[in-house]
């Protein structure tokens, strides 16, 4: 089976197209050291009505509801490996939820509904963008404190993230994901992290996130949100029976 690898901030997937991938068979793939190694796998296929739909799964098997990373890396397979150069193309997520991605100015982006706020719950702001993310503002992002909140049985099932501020328009970021542990940087939890900022009125129309994987920026567009970050082609290669 044919793969190819690619990454947005370090946050890094085996991307499959046309081909069914067997849940699991999924971590065993995503190992790092013992195979292709990525925090996911992205499932592309043809759909009616759509440029692609899209199919993300997570290092432990586990079904993804929503990937901003991913998104933007589907605008790239798009774009340079199935050499389609619209502009912009409609991606349909799971079978549920639709998603606008693209390219401009050398980014990829990828265009979504705001996300729900649900509640607040021990000092977090719980949001849904398909996935669900508890977000929290902390004086300095601690990784030990993060994985210790995530151990919170509310949390089960949810990505957890701490937000540092810096300066009006730059925040540090960093999110234990649901199903992968600690990721380079995560684009969901960064749309969720926006709305959160948004809504307490700590930002007006874009930011400029600093990720362990680098930085990329959120920008307000209207009714939406827009996630706008590089994404570099790893390598392609081929999985045989074995993994």
């Amino acid at each position: 089976m044919i793969f190819y690898k690619l990454q947005a901030n370090g946050n890094d997937f085996i991307v499959v197209y046309e081909n069914k991938i067997l849940k699991k068979d999924i971590k065993k793939i995503c190992q790092n050291h013992f195979s292709v190694g990525a925090d996911g796998i992205i499932v592309l296929k043809k759909v009616m009505n759509y440029d692609l739909g899209m199919w993300i799964y997570n290092f432990d098997g586990s079904k993804a509801r929503m990937c901003g990373n991913g998104l933007k890396i589907t605008a790239y397979f798009l774009r340079n490996i199935l050499n389609n150069k619209k502009e912009e193309y409609s991606i349909l997520v799971n079978n549920e939820k639709e998603a606008i991605v693209g390219y401009i100015n050398e980014q990829y982006y990828a265009l979504l509904d705001r996300p729900k706020f649900l509640k607040r719950s021990n000092n977090y702001y719980i949001y849904n963008i398909g996935n669900t993310h508890a977000i929290k503002l902390v004086d300095y992002i601690s990784k030990s404190s993060l994985i210790n909140d995530k151990k919170n049985k509310e949390f089960d099932g949810m990505n957890v993230t701490n937000v540092q501020i810096i300066d009006k328009n730059k925040v540090k970021i960093l999110t234990y994901e649901n199903g992968v542990g600690i990721t380079n940087s995560c684009g969901s939890a960064s749309l969720c992290s926006f709305q959160y900022l948004l809504d307490t009125e700590k930002v007006e129309k874009n930011i400029e996130f600093f990720s362990l994987g680098g930085r990329y920026s959120v920008e307000k567009m209207y009714d939406k949100l827009c996630l706008f970050g590089k994404v570099n082609y790893v390598y392609k290669g081929e999985l045989i029976d074995e993994y």
